[in-house]
């Protein structure tokens, strides 16, 4: 599955600390071979899935048929949903 990542998501994980970083790529990474894991929580009030790193979200959309994944936003908890 090829995975797009958005250039506002590249911008935001820059600012991030090394180690989240590290730990959202490397989430990003295992989504390719899975885009569906049991960790993944379908939204309710927008299109698309989040998956948890630590206190920071990975909201994601999946096109099946064209087997793209889109990473749509990495923000904290508190502003993610926003």
């Amino acid at each position: 599955m090829n995975i797009l990542v958005l250039p506002k998501v590249k911008k935001a994980l820059v600012k991030l600390p090394t180690e989240i970083q590290a730990k959202i790529v490397n989430q990003i990474g295992l989504l390719s071979h899975d885009p569906f894991p049991r960790s993944a929580k379908k939204l309710t009030n927008q299109p698309g899935y989040r998956i948890r790193v630590g206190d920071w979200r990975l909201l994601y959309i999946v096109d099946i048929k064209l087997q793209k994944l889109y990473i749509t936003k990495i923000a904290h908890r508190r502003e993610a949903y926003r």
